[in-house]
């Protein structure tokens, strides 16, 4: 039984651990909707090579769900206003 509690503790903070790091990832709005943030967003990383599979906006950021172009998977999240990667969900 202390098996199971310790296995299902570990796969609890694992999966708690990943929701966490979205909270502390914000980005400023701006004056777009977030309709138009991702759109951009999808928009300029799809340039750059990047094959998306989904994009959502994320407490400002838009975050991404790709692969770019290296063919490596990447679950992103990207500052709007700049374009840049501010952090990775692994």
């Amino acid at each position: 039984m202390k098996k199971h509690v310790s296995i299902l503790m570990i796969t609890s903070s694992l999966f708690l651990g990943g929701a966490a790091f979205a909270d502390d990832v914000n980005c400023a709005a701006g004056e777009f909707t977030a309709a138009e943030r991702i759109e951009a967003v999808k928009a300029h990383y799809a340039e750059q090579g990047w094959q998306i599979r989904k994009a959502k906006a994320d407490h400002g950021c838009v975050e991404l769900f790709a692969k770019d172009a290296n063919g490596k998977r990447q679950e992103a999240y990207i500052d709007p206003n700049t374009f840049k990667i501010v952090g990775h969900d692994d």
